[in-house]
This record gives structure tokens, sequence and C-alpha cells, in this order.
């Protein structure tokens, strides 16, 4: 199947795990014990804390933030009596830098799969695949900007934050001077973030609701094309202490009170309802979260359901791929009622990646011996091989300083004899991903007149 610009990806926390191995989960370790000191002359907030933290669902001294937080924010009727409405903000408020300062952590750990998350990043920008995301992290922003870090807003494969979100985003250095947004290529691919995201900040001072005009993007590995780049902190005075974020709560009274977030989820509906695919990555879609179920059955619903759908998901072993099996196919199955178990795949984000957004290239024989990514060349061996070139359209020939090979007939990796001569640059080699599963010989071809089969072990 052709992943092009009729698929949509939606990305779970699932994904970024794939890419940033210590990213904190929903239910996770959260310092429960230190939550617990810091609230120690708050009764009502301690004892909702405590509650969870003793709770048989999960390991002990875990918080589930989803539940947790659920009480937190939306409240019981009979809170009023106890007066504790302020130490459940403050409460709320402190899961937040929890999880938070964990993610800060997990990026400091390092990424991994950084090869797939450059394949993931490129190929969405180029075939215009948007991404409807539940994560509040920046790992696949900064791999959309850093896959082409050009500030093009008329080229339509280019991604970046001032335009890439769905809405006008200006740079977190309109603080401190002007940086207007210019008109966007409509058809660019939007990565829309429906529950907010860490490098959303606010200015200082500005009053609710928060509209699409509020929003800054607040990050280290953007920067205008020619300018010099205000370091954030001397940025970080003139915006709100924390990232604009809505916790994941069961209720979704804040996505329906922030004008931005009902302007996010309704391109997400526009995203999906213009799909003719949907891949799910590393996303539970719990029973609790009804505003989503909604939403992918309203805007997935004309899809075919038993062909039109993947779940993507990792799973270590057979025991651990049945078990999820059995409960992600019960949470999609009431979205969507026809799905099937061979729609259902744990190899993991990674693996389908390099799996599905690469194409393999064959010898004369019918061997595979190498692999497109991105039009980078690499052999089965995992050797940079080069990147197809122009320079004779419509040949795809392929250079790295000489001549290497080109593809003829769509999939056949072959070398003219005798080579063009000359040398036409050093492409710097992008972060490739690992070698994806090897598939089966296909027919032989007879060699067309002036070419041979590439000796990969060459220069």
């Amino acid at each position: 199947m052709k992943w092009d610009s009729g698929t949509v990806f939606i990305l779970g926390a699932g994904f970024t795990k794939a890419f940033l191995p210590e990213a904190p989960l929903l239910i996770d370790d959260y310092g429960g014990e230190g939550l617990k000191r810091k609230f120690v002359a708050f009764s009502d907030a301690l004892g909702l804390l405590d509650t969870e933290l003793t709770q048989r669902d999960h390991p002990p001294g875990w918080l589930n933030l989803e539940r947790l937080m659920t009480r937190l924010s939306g409240g019981m009727p009979y809170d009023y009596r106890f007066r504790a409405e302020e130490s459940f903000r403050l409460l709320l408020s402190e899961l937040k830098r929890a999880f938070l300062d964990r993610l800060a952590s997990a990026q400091k750990s390092g990424r991994a799969n950084d090869g797939e998350l450059w394949l993931f990043a490129g190929h969405c920008a180029r075939q215009k695949c948007s991404c409807v995301t539940f994560n509040y992290d920046d790992v696949l922003d900064g791999a959309l900007w850093q896959f082409c870090p050009v500030y093009a807003p008329q080229t339509s494969w280019i991604w970046c934050p001032d335009w890439g979100y769905g809405f006008g985003c200006q740079a977190s250095e309109s603080c401190v001077r002007e940086s207007p947004i210019p008109p966007a290529d409509t058809g660019s691919m939007l990565l829309l973030k429906l529950h907010g995201s860490v490098n959303w900040r606010i200015p200082l001072g500005h009053p609710r609701p928060y509209t699409s005009a509020t929003v800054r993007h607040h990050e280290p590995w953007f920067q205008y094309y020619g300018t010099s780049k205000i370091p954030l902190e001397e940025i970080e005075p003139h915006l709100e202490s924390e990232p604009f974020l809505v916790p994941p709560v069961l209720t979704k009274t804040s996505l329906v009170e922030e004008p931005i977030l009902r302007f996010t989820w309704s391109r997400a509906l526009d995203a999906l309802r213009s799909a003719k695919r949907a891949v799910f990555m590393g996303y539970s879609l719990p029973l609790t979260d009804i505003a989503a179920g909604f939403l992918f059955r309203e805007g997935l619903g004309r899809l075919d359901q038993s062909t039109d759908i993947a779940v993507i998901d990792y799973a270590q072993c057979d025991d651990e791929r049945n078990a999820k099996l059995g409960r992600l196919k019960a949470a999609y199955g009431n979205v969507f009622p026809a799905i099937t178990e061979g729609q259902f795949c744990f190899d993991g984000a990674a693996q389908w990646v390099r799996d599905n957004l690469t194409e393999w290239l064959y010898d004369s024989h019918g061997d595979p011996v190498a692999f497109s990514a991105l039009q980078h060349i690499v052999s089965r061996a995992g050797r940079f091989i080069g990147t197809v070139r122009g320079y004779l359209h419509p040949r795809q020939d392929i250079w790295h300083d000489t001549y290497k090979a080109e593809i003829v007939d769509g999939n056949r990796l072959l070398r003219a004899d005798p080579p063009p001569e000359g040398d036409r640059g050093h492409d710097e080699m992008p972060p490739l991903p690992a070698v994806p599963t090897i598939p089966p010989p296909i027919a032989p071809m007879v060699l067309p007149p002036g070419y041979r089969d590439v000796d990969l072990d060459g220069p």
C-alpha cells in the first residue's frame, strides 16, 4: 500500500516512546511520595493522592495521571463543602510539572531510531500526510523542521511551526521583536496537537480564553533564516511559566472552552474526513476518552473499517502481543466495529516506518540488493550508496561525488556501462534508517543494452 497524501497518521504516547525511550506514559512513576510530602498540610488533596498511589491497577507508588487529573480538574459537587478547590488546583499544577520534568529528563537521556524519525518526518512533509497527535512533546515537531530547515512559506512540503500547526503561530521572539508570519501554502501537511504542546507558550498576563493569535511557539530547534536567535532564557520572563496544554482528562470541558483547541480539533476533523486511510501509531484509543471516540467515528466514518485502518503498537513477545491485541481490539472495535485482527501490527513504530516508508530495489536476477529512503539509496548491508539526482531527467541517476548507479523500470538497481563521467558533488548523508525487512526475490529481467548489475562492494 502507498502511504501517500491520502493518509492521516494518528499518534499516541507509544509513537513518542519509539524515538524517546525514557518518555513517560500516563500510568507511570511521577514521584508520588515527594508529592505527598509537599501536600501534607492539605488533607483533601493528600487523600486523593494517597488513594491513587495505592490503586491495584498499577504498581505501588505509581500514578494514573488521566484518572487523578480528571478528579482534580473536573471536581465533584460536594468539593465546595471542604473548600478543597484551591488545593486541588495546586496539586493539578504539580502533576503537570512532574510530567513536564519527566519529559525534559527523557529528552536529555537521548533519542533512539533517529533514521526512522527522519524518514517518517520527511515522508509526511513530502507526501503531505497530516498528523493528529495527543502527545505534548515536540519530538516530531523538531524532526519536521530539521528535515528541511528553510523558511519558505510557499513551498508546500516544507513544514514550519509558524504555520504547520494549522494556525498562524508566531515565534516567542515576537514578544521582544517583530516577527510577522507571511501567508503559507494551504496544501502543506499539518501537525495537529489536540491537547496542546510543551513548546506552546502564552505571553505573560494574557487573559483567557486563548485564541490562535495568542499562542507562541518557543523551542531551541527553530531559527529564522538569516537572523540571530534570541536566547530562550531572555524570552522566558515575557511568557507564562507553564506551557499551554490540557491535561489528559476524561472530561473535555477545557477543549470546548479554549478557542484555540476548538479550532485545532476542527482542523483535525477536516483532515480525517478527507483521508483515504488512517494509521494509528502507539495510541490505545482508551474507552474513557469519549471525545476522541466521537472524533474518529465522525471523521473516519466513511472509510472501509476492514481495510482502510491500521493500528501499530509494540509487543516484545507472543504473550504480550496476545494480551495487547485483546485490549486494543476491544477499544478500537468500540469505534470501528468492522476492524479485524489482521489490521493490528505489533512490530512497533520504528519497524513499521522502515518497512513501509522505504522501497526495495532489485538486481537483474530479481534479488533485493538495496532500498530507497526518500531518494537516498542504501545497500542491503546498510552501506550508503548515494542520492537520486535529476541531472538527466527522466533518468533516476544515483550520485555520491561520482555516478554510482541508477533506477531502471521503477525498481531495478543497475549501472550504465560505460558510466557517466564527472564529479557531481558530495551530498551529506542523512540519519538513515536501519535495513528494513528483506523481501523475497522477484522475477528476473533481461539486462537492457548498455547496463549491468551493480557491484555494491565496489567504490
